[in-house]
């Protein structure tokens, strides 16, 4: 069984078929390990780690989260082995088990933090910085922000689902299959900081 395996931080990848190899490790959340959340974001870094979050709490709290084997994981959730194929320097995100993966390139800006709460730093012109910091899938949040290049435009969106969305945006386009939002921040360069991702099925035909 995996407990008597031991556990390595990174094996070489591609793995053999696809699979993961049982004695892999990687950082898990606790609320994962425990069944209480379901995994919605996996990394595998550019130093060939992984990390398995739940997208809800932040795993770099005291204690949030362990060094676990892989086995465990996929024992609990065996939609998650596909992920295997998961390139280094990749970021994968989904709304809820069985769901589509939407996955995006991923790279450290300074200190390593796990996907879930990752938290970045952009300097600007005077050496402030802008932190934010991703709470879910499609949801991020700034602190300390440095001053808006240009006034905002309110967006309201009614999704096909029945619901509304506002957000404030400077842009909007079209990445894939998603509609980003973004706000400018002044700086040296100026700081594009996405604000909102929306699947496009979910988006009304007129969106453009």
């Amino acid at each position: 069984m995996s407990q008597n395996v031991e556990m390595h931080r990174e094996m070489p990848w591609p793995f053999p078929d696809d699979r993961f190899p049982q004695g892999l490790g990687a950082v898990v959340m606790k609320s994962v390990l425990s069944g209480e959340r379901p995994v919605l974001q996996v990394l595998h870094d550019p130093e060939n780690g992984w990390g398995f979050a739940d997208g809800v709490d932040d795993p770099n709290t005291p204690g949030g989260a362990v060094a676990a084997h892989i086995s465990h994981v996929t024992r609990l959730d065996p939609t998650l082995a596909e992920m295997a194929k998961l390139p280094p320097g990749a970021l994968a995100d989904r709304l809820e088990v069985g769901g589509e993966w939407h996955i995006r390139s991923f790279a450290w800006d300074e200190e390593p933090a796990l996907p879930g709460s990752q938290e970045h730093s952009l300097t600007g012109a005077n050496g402030a910085g802008t932190n934010f910091e991703y709470l879910s899938p499609g949801v991020r949040v700034v602190h300390d922000a440095l001053e808006l290049a240009m006034e905002p435009e309110l967006w309201t969106v009614d999704l096909r689902d029945g619901s509304q969305l506002t957000v404030m945006a400077h842009s909007r386009t079209v990445e894939g299959n998603e509609v980003v939002f973004s706000l400018l921040f002044s700086g040296r360069p100026n700081v594009l900081v996405e604000s909102l991702r929306i699947p496009v099925a979910l988006m009304p035909e007129d969106y453009s």
